[in-house]
């Protein structure tokens, strides 16, 4: 069996590291390979790092779908071309199943089913306008694809109904034993030994919060002057504008040499351990990886109440707000700072006991394995007589 993976964002998230982590428990424990599939243009970070492990993938050029007018022009004009194009390498490649993260990645869709392939269709966000989803869902009931979502609020945001039932696929968490990278530290980023760091980790768009993050932290750096801010995430190019003001507003605060941007990092689970307290500042989310591996690391964490985190978090002591809230964050932030040694201690081992027993990478590894198999052994229906 081999599956093609695709994404429609070239630009890493968590997403594109759970592929590879899930793909190689496949390939390895299964004999299920993959390659994956996102888009050609001028981000070249996830491929770097695909060359680097020698982990197969194809770039298409395909118009990634905006919100702007202009982007829906583009993409609807080369909708057939990135057809075409996944059909050829589902061909060359001798692809079996389709494996498709996003609503609207709908080229290796049509592609697939127009070839009389099976389509797992992975929903792992709520950020696409629900007049789109409407528009696409006569797809969903094709008898070759199966949806699964990342979190079930996602099935409840969109009012979802398919074919068949809606499967519950969350993203693992990744072991920290699978990343190679340098293990960071307070010297390195040039902090004293006893700074206390609040981290942040994601892309810097508007919807992770970043300036939220930001805004809280700084009525605590006036109060305590061991604080630093570490944002740990790239700029992504279509935001760079916003990027760039949040930099130069940083810039003009009086704490500017304690709000750190590092840019794009890869060792994750060595930044979550040197923080303090991590926060997630989104606004939107699905099922954010992030917050599993804080909580693998066993750090402290505040989260905002997006997506899959309220399950994440389940009965465990750590704050959670509304998205937005700047002074709840800023509050949550306080009280897990606060904590003492052994209330720290015990909740680092209750977040990472949590985490392993609900989202280890082998119990989400095993999901995508017998899902691949049911499919695999449906029968197929032709794309034509059915839609």
């Amino acid at each position: 069996m081999k599956v093609l993976n695709c994404l429609h964002r070239s630009h890493p998230g968590g997403a594109h590291w759970r592929i590879i982590l899930v793909s190689q428990r496949l390939e390895k424990y299964y004999g299920i390979e993959t390659m994956i599939a996102f888009p050609q243009d001028d981000c070249d970070l996830y491929s770097g790092h695909l060359e680097k492990i020698g982990f197969p993938y194809v770039r298409i050029r395909m118009q990634v779908l905006r919100r702007k007018v202009s982007s829906l022009v583009r993409f609807f004009a080369s909708f057939p071309r990135g057809v075409r194009a996944f059909s050829r390498v589902l061909e060359e490649q001798s692809i079996s199943i389709v494996t498709v993260n996003g609503i609207t990645n709908l080229q290796p869709v049509v592609s697939a089913l127009m070839s009389n392939r099976k389509v797992l269709w992975y929903f792992n966000d709520m950020a696409t306008p629900k007049v789109f989803v409407t528009l696409v869902s006569p797809l969903f009931q094709h008898p070759n694809v199966q949806l699964a979502v990342a979190t079930d609020a996602i099935s409840e945001h969109y009012g979802l109904r398919a074919r068949s039932p809606i499967l519950y696929l969350p993203a693992p968490v990744p072991s920290p034993e699978g990343y190679d990278d340098e293990p960071v530290s307070r010297e390195a980023l040039g902090l004293p030994s006893d700074a206390v760091i609040v981290g942040f980790i994601g892309n810097l768009v508007p919807i992770k919060g970043v300036d939220d993050l930001i805004r809280a932290v700084i009525p605590i750096m006036r109060q305590r002057a061991d604080v630093h801010a570490v944002v740990v995430g790239p700029t992504v190019p279509t935001q760079s504008d916003y990027a760039r003001r949040l930099q130069a507003e940083v810039a003009t605060t009086p704490f500017a040499d304690r709000i750190h941007f590092v840019g794009f990092r890869r060792n994750i689970p060595s930044w979550q351990r040197l923080f303090d307290v991590f926060v997630l500042a989104s606004h939107s989310d699905a099922c954010p990886n992030v917050v599993l591996e804080a909580m693998q690391a066993g750090t402290p964490l505040v989260v905002t109440r997006v997506g899959d985190t309220p399950r994440m978090r389940g009965q465990l002591p750590f704050p959670m707000v509304e998205p937005g809230d700047i002074e709840g964050l800023c509050r949550g932030i306080e009280e897990m700072l606060g904590l003492s040694p052994g209330a720290r201690g015990e909740l680092s081992q209750r977040l990472q006991r949590r985490v392993q027993a609900l989202y280890s990478l082998e119990k989400v590894t095993d999901e995508h394995a017998r899902i691949y198999r049911e499919l695999s052994s449906r029968r197929r229906r032709s794309f034509r007589r059915t839609v």
